[in-house]
């Protein structure tokens, strides 16, 4: 069976063996580092969805440390908060709830309006420097790989 596809009036065939062979395999995919990296992410969301809506005490009194630490070093709490929405946001993990912390925290440290600008701030910038980091990392640190599956891609397409 063929697959017709009409690309700036050059017709181009590709028949259902070269859609299979060019498809992930399940073997492949559970090969590859990001599954077990998507896993453990799973399983700290699990680990910590369990300790907010099963073990609250336990929560509760790990935000009061929080708190108390914040309102005792106030910008180095900012500083703390800010190296890990940077992280966060450069690894490409999902931070709304690091977004809504940000909010409780520093609204709860410093009152409504201060706290609303120093945490909108604080995440802003955070957000600034890991597109920064990003951009650095793939210009010039993951430059030939990005070069080298860009050749790859390309050349099946021209290919076919």
């Amino acid at each position: 069976m063929n697959i017709n596809l009409l690309m700036k009036n050059n017709e181009i065939k590709i028949s259902q063996n070269d859609l299979q062979n060019n498809g992930y395999s399940i073997q492949k995919v559970m090969k590859s580092p990001q599954f077990y990296i998507i896993i453990i992410v799973i399983i700290l969301i699990s680990f910590f969805a369990y300790l907010i809506f099963f073990q609250r005490k336990a929560v509760s009194s790990f935000m009061l440390i929080v708190v108390d630490w914040i309102h005792e070093h106030a910008f180095l709490g900012m500083l703390v908060y800010f190296c890990i929405d940077a992280i966060f946001t450069f690894v490409c993990l999902p931070k709304i709830f690091l977004s809504l912390l940000s909010g409780a925290l520093f609204t709860y440290c410093f009152g409504l309006w201060v706290g609303l600008i120093i945490g909108a701030t604080v995440t802003s910038l955070a957000q600034i420097i890991a597109g920064i980091m990003s951009f650095i990392a793939t210009k010039y640190i993951l430059y030939d790989c990005c070069r080298y599956y860009s050749k790859e891609i390309c050349s099946k397409i021209i290919k076919y």
